[in-house]
């Protein structure tokens, strides 16, 4: 038997929209949605929170993408997708987009999107040298040539892990991790390691940044907050390491409350903002 129920907004490239949108970045989503409740609230919801819906592809007859999260008594959290309309997004929806992509100061994704999708937008900004920061979540294995066109991979542990076989536990076992990643091509890589902190490594040396202590009352979305915070610091010309801290202390508060979208902090709630 299960505790109590309660339906948020989320999706992994949603929640990073919201937490960017959040702390004063302005955001563009590009995504599919099916035209069934979930789908038309995830719209309103991104035009409530200031988010350009423009680019947002409504797919008549077709169920948006939904997730089944259960969260124990320390706040961690196991997750079951049903990828729906997420699916939905290829490369020609992009081709289509280019002019808006072609603006942007940073571009952030996820693994909730097609590989071939993926693929093609890391060419695109390769190309057009548009830094592209990805989110390796869920993980799944990438074709080799994906990496070289990224500005910054964004992994955890056990996505680390799949990537280059090795067990982050510390700064040493980070650095190698981090050194195996660069070899395929990537410039920048930050390791999340949940409370633990993340580690860069990268063109701005190596930084370890500790994660805040709190009381984690439902982790969902803590990494995603994270990146979309790190995305719009960056995009707003901070350093590495100004970003590191201030989306460490966006994720930590966003531990500390129930949901995905919800928990994201807006602005004021974070102190020092790069």
């Amino acid at each position: 038997m299960g505790g109590e129920f309660f339906m948020f907004p989320g999706g992994k490239g949603a929640n990073q929209a919201v937490a960017a949108s959040r702390i004063g970045a302005e955001v563009v989503f590009i995504c599919c949605v099916g035209d069934d409740l979930f789908g038309k609230q995830a719209v309103e919801g991104f035009q409530s929170e200031g988010i350009d819906t423009a680019y947002i592809k409504m797919l008549p007859g077709q169920a948006s993408g939904v997730a089944l999260i259960i969260v124990n008594e320390e706040g961690e959290n196991e997750i079951v997708v049903a990828p729906g309309t997420n699916n939905a997004l290829l490369p020609e929806d992009l081709k289509k987009n280019s002019s808006v992509l072609s603006q942007a100061d940073v571009i952030l994704t996820q693994l909730e999107t097609p590989v071939e999708t993926i693929g093609f937008l890391a060419g695109y900004c390769a190309e057009n040298t548009i830094p592209l920061i990805l989110n390796p979540a869920p993980a799944r294995e990438l074709p080799e040539g994906i990496f070289k066109d990224l500005f910054m991979i964004t992994p955890n542990q056990s996505e680390t892990r799949l990537f280059t076989g090795v067990d982050v536990i510390d700064a040493s076992s980070a650095s190698r991790a981090c050194a195996a990643m660069m070899d395929k091509g990537v410039k920048e890589v930050i390791i999340t390691m949940g409370k633990s902190g993340a580690y860069y490594s990268g063109t701005q040396g190596e930084i370890w940044v500790e994660a805040p202590k709190v009381q984690a009352v439902d982790t969902t979305a803590a990494g995603d907050v994270f990146n979309g915070i790190l995305a719009a610091c960056i995009s707003k010309g901070a350093t590495v390491k100004e970003a590191l801290n201030y989306a460490a202390k966006g994720a930590a508060l966003s531990v500390t409350r129930m949901g995905a979208q919800t928990s994201a902090p807006y602005q004021h709630e974070i102190p020092d903002l790069c």
